[in-house]
């Protein structure tokens, strides 16, 4: 997927060669980074995965090193609140969420890199499992007021 807008939008993270292009970067570059860990990311299966925290920290380091300013493209990322995802997404949710094709999505349900659940009505991810392949926090509730209940006889 590279409908920039839509990855504004919704994504939580990037495979890398997205992020490599929004970065206008090479992506061997990224993936030498990932591996010697100058770079924080995330690898489900054989692909690479860039949250918005590490990509953001990436452009922040490079123009600190150049001068200059953000991509654009990061002023615009809207961070997507994981607290008001619901507690299990379908496929063409994760697909928004991370910003990457059906087919490797399947792939990564398969080897179980990506927890999942296969139903009547295709893959069902909970966002729990998600958030923890991600490496994200998981989503806490908003807490609640304890209300004290008074048994009267």
């Amino acid at each position: 997927m590279t409908d920039l807008a839509a990855i504004e939008r919704y994504a939580i993270a990037l495979p890398l060669r997205i992020a490599a292009e929004i970065l206008t970067t090479n992506p061997t570059a990224l993936r030498r980074r990932l591996s010697r860990g100058t770079l924080g990311g995330v690898k489900l299966g054989d692909q690479w995965f860039l949250r918005q925290t590490d990509i953001s920290a990436f452009a922040e380091a490079r123009r600190r090193e150049a001068g200059g300013q953000a991509p654009d493209f990061l002023r615009r990322w809207t961070p997507v609140d994981t607290r008001a995802l619901p507690a299990v997404l379908d496929l063409a949710e994760v697909e928004l969420l991370l910003a990457e094709r059906r087919i490797l999505l399947y792939r990564l349900l398969m080897d179980g890199s990506l927890k999942g659940v296969r139903g009547r009505e295709g893959w069902m991810v909970p966002r729990d499992a998600l958030l923890t392949a991600l490496a994200l926090p998981p989503a806490q509730p908003p807490a609640e007021v304890a209300h004290e209940h008074v048994l009267v006889r």
